[in-house]
C-alpha cells in the first residue's frame, strides 16, 4: 500500500490541521477514514484532500487557519519509516469563510454524525465553528439554537466542495467509511458512510486525546 498508487481494498486516514491565535496559540485536527473501491493514484488522494479542506472552510470561522492536510496509509509506522506511507500538503493563506459573531471557546464543538447502515455511528467534533447566536445553554449542556439552519450550512458545504462524491453510492475510487481492525491476525472491517448529519453542540475538553485534539502551544 502506498500514497503514490493504491489498489481496491486499501484504506487511508485523512487529517486536516487547523490553528488559531498569534502565532498559533491553539492547534487541532480532524480525521476522516477513506476506503478504496478501485485502484487509483496520488492524484485521487490529493483531490479528496482538497475537497475536505474546501468543505471545512465553508463553515469554520474567519479566524481559523488551515495549516496543512495529511494522508496516511492504514498501516503501522515502520522502522526505518517508509516515505510512501504518507504525504503532507502545506496550505498557505487558507482561512475559514464563516462570519461568526461573538465566537464561543474552542471547547464548544459542532457535533456531526457519520451515518452508516449498521452498527454505531461515527462522530466528528468541529472546533472553531460556533458563536453565541448558534447555541443556547440548558443547565450544564448546550444545544444548537437552530439545528436545521446549521444542517443547511453543512449540506451547502458538502455540495460546494463536491464532498458528496465520496459518500456510498457514487463512482469515485474513494469512499468515506468507518474502518477498524479486529482478530488475530487482524482483519479489516469497513462500513460505508452514507451521509453526515448535524447532531448538536457538544463540549469537548481541550486536552481530550482524540484525533480532533486541541494542543496549546508551550
Amino acid at each position: 500500500m502506498s500514497v503514490l498508487a493504491f489498489a481496491e481494498g486499501d484504506s487511508f486516514i485523512f487529517r486536516t490541521f487547523k490553528s488559531m491565535g498569534a502565532p498559533w496559540d491553539y492547534a487541532w485536527s480532524n480525521a476522516y477514514e477513506m476506503h478504496a473501491t478501485s485502484s487509483g493514484t496520488d492524484a485521487a488522494l490529493l483531490s479528496c484532500a482538497y475537497a475536505l479542506i474546501n468543505f471545512e472552510k465553508e463553515f469554520h470561522a474567519l479566524n481559523v487557519q488551515f495549516d496543512r492536510v495529511g494522508v496516511a496509509t492504514w498501516t503501522p509506522d515502520s522502522r526505518p519509516y517508509d516515505p510512501e506511507n504518507f504525504m503532507v500538503v502545506p496550505l498557505s493563506d487558507t482561512m475559514g469563510l464563516r462570519t461568526v459573531m461573538a465566537p464561543e471557546g474552542l471547547e464548544l464543538t459542532l457535533f456531526v454524525r457519520r451515518q452508516v447502515q449498521t452498527g454505531r455511528m461515527g462522530k466528528l467534533f468541529y472546533r472553531g465553528v460556533l458563536g453565541e447566536a448558534d447555541v443556547e445553554q440548558q443547565g450544564r449542556f448546550w444545544k444548537l439554537s437552530d439545528r436545521s439552519a446549521m444542517a443547511g450550512e453543512i449540506a451547502d458545504a458538502i455540495t460546494a466542495s463536491q464532498l458528496d462524491y465520496y459518500f456510498a453510492g457514487t463512482t469515485v475510487p474513494l469512499r468515506f467509511g468507518l474502518i477498524a481492525q479486529y482478530g488475530d491476525p487482524p482483519a479489516m472491517n469497513y462500513r460505508p458512510v452514507t451521509a453526515f448529519e448535524v447532531a448538536g453542540a457538544v463540549t469537548c475538553d481541550l486536552k481530550r486525546p482524540w484525533y480532533n485534539r486541541v494542543q496549546p502551544e508551550p
